[in-house]
């Protein structure tokens, strides 16, 4: 055990520099120091004690403020990560629902659109006040900053906000929410989110087949030249699928039994009816076969028709000083279409006839042979007849037209023109 002098010069020696109290103390309570050759050793005094306490109250305060410290560091850290993490602004975007359902329509709403704006504004440096500006709404404020401007935009446009379907919705259909984004430093978080359609107003569904059954399509006329007849506000007639096949119409004209006409819903009537709650399910148009057309009407006052035509013919070759004519009728047809126009209404029959003309020139006589196609065009029967005394002379057809040589070749231009004519008994 060594004196208080000589265990200092020894911790000299040894550390080469002067033992703190802390030291010194430590040192005499494990005994290395003899405290009988020191009176102030041998009862520590108020001062000691005070030197000893301040020590270990400083020691602890020491602790507490790197306990402090390294807190704050950890806070300032994780505050710093949180900072400049992508922002999720999927909660900000609201989805507002439309219409009828079954046809119902969403549309984003909110106030998400300023909120990212002002995210990508503070992430490209724009000051707090111009920040919370552009939240509230300003817009003005991100383009004044030209230089920054191109900056926000390059973000903006690589940020995509979007519903997987918007539209023909029903309610309880769940929709697939997205913020999309692509750049890795974009200051916008990818996130999506499930919404479910709610709120659409009660709908009423119908098919093609209801509607038809409605609004009938009909087919009028004759084989060969039958028409199509409805409201052009419903439906519209499409082109053929297959522009080389025979047996599908399109124009809705001159249709033929076994002919296949495609019928389309007009998109304004759907629109119409859209407007009203009422959808259209399946398909919006349909195949209609042609059936049921006659080859020729049943004409009960038919011969009162032809002698008028004949009445016609012979007005047409009267015979005077100079030729004698003689006019009789060959064969008759029906033309299921007005012969002098396709577009107008009716049908027509026409008769061909030979005219014999005898002519006397100076006493001589000059006999001549002609065919003649005479009748009248846009006939119409009321019930099963034809109302003859109606008939006029602008109803009638052949005044101006060329001869020919025989039945054969009046009746081969005929068929020039109308193939499927009818010959009436």
């Amino acid at each position: 055990m060594a004196t208080k002098e000589e265990w200092k010069k020894g911790f000299r020696q040894l550390n080469d520099r002067e033992p703190s109290v802390e030291e010194f103390l430590e040192a005499q309570a494990k005994g290395e120091i003899d405290i009988e050759e020191n009176d102030e050793l041998k009862a520590p005094n108020s001062k000691t004690e005070d030197i000893i306490s301040r020590v270990k109250k400083d020691k602890k305060i020491f602790i507490a403020i790197g306990g402090i410290i390294a807190g704050l560091i950890v806070i300032i850290g994780i505050f710093s990560f949180m900072v400049g993490r992508p922002k999720n602004i999927i909660n900000e975007v609201k989805v507002d629902f439309s219409g009828y359902n079954k046809q119902g329509s969403a549309e984003l709403s909110g106030n998400y659109k300023y909120l990212m704006e002002s995210i990508i504004a503070k992430k490209v440096g724009y000051s707090n006040s111009d920040v919370e500006a552009i939240k509230k709404g300003n817009e003005q404020v991100l383009s004044a900053d030209y230089t920054k401007a191109p900056q926000v935009e390059k973000y903006i446009e690589d940020t995509a906000v979007r519903l997987d379907k918007d539209s023909d919705l029903s309610n309880g259909d769940k929709l697939t929410l997205s913020v999309n984004t692509h750049l890795k430093d974009n200051p916008i978080q990818s996130s999506k989110k499930t919404i479910k359609v709610s709120g659409l107003k009660k709908s009423t569904s119908y098919t093609m087949s209801d509607i038809i059954k409605k609004y009938p399509i009909k087919i009028k006329g004759y084989n060969h030249f039958g028409k199509t007849e409805f409201d052009d506000k419903i439906y519209s007639l499409s082109e053929p699928s297959d522009s080389y096949s025979s047996d599908i119409s399109t124009d809705g004209e001159e249709l033929t039994n076994g002919d296949s006409i495609k019928v389309y819903l007009s998109n304004d009537y759907i629109n119409t009816l859209s407007e009203k709650g009422q959808i259209i399910e399946g398909k919006k148009e349909t195949n209609i076969k042609v059936s049921g057309l006659l080859d020729s009407p049943k004409i009960s006052n038919q011969n009162d028709l032809l002698n008028q035509i004949d009445t016609v013919a012979r007005n047409n070759h009267k015979s005077n000083d100079y030729d004698k004519y003689t006019v009789t009728r060959q064969d008759s047809y029906f033309i299921g279409t007005n012969i002098s126009d396709s577009d107008a209404e009716g049908f027509s029959v026409v008769s061909i006839y030979k005219i014999d003309d005898d002519q006397v020139l100076f006493g001589d006589h000059k006999k001549t042979t002609d065919y003649y196609i005479y009748g009248y065009k846009g006939l119409e029967l009321s019930g099963d007849k034809i109302n003859i005394s109606s008939l006029t002379k602008e109803d009638s057809y052949g005044e101006y037209q060329s001869s020919f040589s025989s039945t054969q070749e009046a009746l081969d231009s005929l068929k020039s023109d109308y193939p499927s004519l009818v010959k009436l008994n």
